[in-house]
């Protein structure tokens, strides 16, 4: 049993999932949660999200990503909270690294949590032995899926320090009612207007759909970030018979209607970890389409058989891209039904709930080993 735990998380920045991930895990178990994020701006991140909302009930504290020296007030206030185990989430943000390695807290379990996915680069490969000193503070490790599993094993985890999945997961209210897609024809984006995202090469594939079918649906886009405006002149942009609107940044109050009013969402990224949006957009039914750089598309995303839910295309590729708006956008509402029905099975692991329970059971096999 876990009631009466007391769980700090130390998270990277501010997201709209943490929130209802962590109150779950209070409601549902009895556990006392603190949280220290770490921002790039604590100003803007208080602007850009509705802390009340998004993380009430959280005994949060925001510092800064870089500049922050108060390391004794910091101490203190965690020897205050009196923890029993750690989350730590990678190990580039200098807060993190001094709750994972600091003297006054090396007596308590500590869970590892990434989410970036092996791939065969020279900086990956090192990192297993520059961080060896940084990860042999750590019992066990907590990642999205296969892919970043893969990469735990050859960071060191495995066997005695074992590796857990299902470390991202989405609101229980994009589990709500069935009220989708049935009569909605336009495509949506969500996320941050990055570089990474692959934004760009989604309105040239745009561009390529636009002129490819009779009758364009529109494409809504929802972020904010440092392209906004290279990307979009213009909050709407006629693009052919089609239309790509700008929508700006969404608080996560109201992803689940925002969801719910479109045919399909698309993650066009040139490198994408595990993908959060899918899961939202697949909880409320839409059909998928994302690159195959997207680290989540094998749990989350299906090209055939009974779960087949979507289309990936190539990385970088416009026309990949393009084509498989067109595909998506030919189906009959009978395929786009089996499609939504899919998602929503696809998803239905990355409930706050079971994410809350997989967390209860982490912290029953590794604080009850310390």
């Amino acid at each position: 049993m876990i009631a009466g735990s007391r769980i700090l998380f130390a998270w990277p920045g501010l997201t709209g999932f943490t929130g209802p991930c962590w109150r779950a895990l209070q409601r549902d178990f009895g556990v006392c949660v603190k949280c220290v994020a770490a921002v790039d701006d604590p100003a803007d991140a208080s602007r850009a999200y509705t802390l009340e909302s998004c993380f009430a009930g959280i005994d949060i504290k925001i510092v800064p990503k870089v500049g922050f020296a108060d390391w004794d007030a910091l101490r203190e206030k965690v020897r205050a909270f009196a923890p029993d185990i750690f989350f730590i989430t990678g190990w580039s943000v200098p807060v993190n690294r001094f709750l994972a390695t600091d003297y006054a807290f090396s007596s308590i379990p500590k869970v590892f949590q990434m989410d970036m996915p092996w791939a065969f680069r020279p900086r990956k490969i090192a990192a297993r032995f520059i961080l060896r000193g940084y990860l042999r503070h750590f019992d066990a490790a907590f990642v999205p899926g296969a892919y970043a599993a893969r990469y735990a094993r050859w960071l060191g985890f495995g066997g005695r320090r074992p590796i857990y999945t299902g470390l991202l997961s989405t609101d229980d209210a994009f589990f709500g009612d069935s009220a989708t897609t049935a009569n909605a024809s336009s495509f949506l984006y969500v996320g941050r207007y990055a570089q990474e995202k692959g934004v760009d090469l989604l309105i040239d594939a745009y561009r390529l759909y636009a002129k490819s079918v009779a009758d364009p649906w529109p494409l809504d886009c929802a972020g904010a970030g440092p392209l906004v405006r290279a990307l979009f002149p213009m909050d709407e942009m006629t693009v052919g018979k089609g239309m790509i609107r700008n929508l700006g940044f969404q608080q996560p109050a109201a992803l689940t209607s925002l969801y719910a009013s479109h045919a399909a969402f698309i993650l066009p990224s040139r490198s994408e970890s595990w993908g959060v949006a899918l899961a939202e957009a697949a909880a409320r039914g839409l059909p998928l389409i994302c690159t195959d750089a997207c680290g989540g598309c094998a749990e989350l995303v299906r090209t055939s058989g009974r779960d087949a839910n979507g289309f990936i295309a190539r990385t970088g590729c416009a026309r990949s891209l393009a084509d498989a708006m067109i595909r998506l956008h030919n189906l009959d509402t009978e395929a786009r039904g089996r499609f939504s029905a899919a998602s929503r099975r696809l998803a239905a692991p990355y409930s706050a709930s079971l994410w809350a329970a997989r967390v209860a059971r982490i912290v029953t096999e590794v604080g009850g080993r310390a």
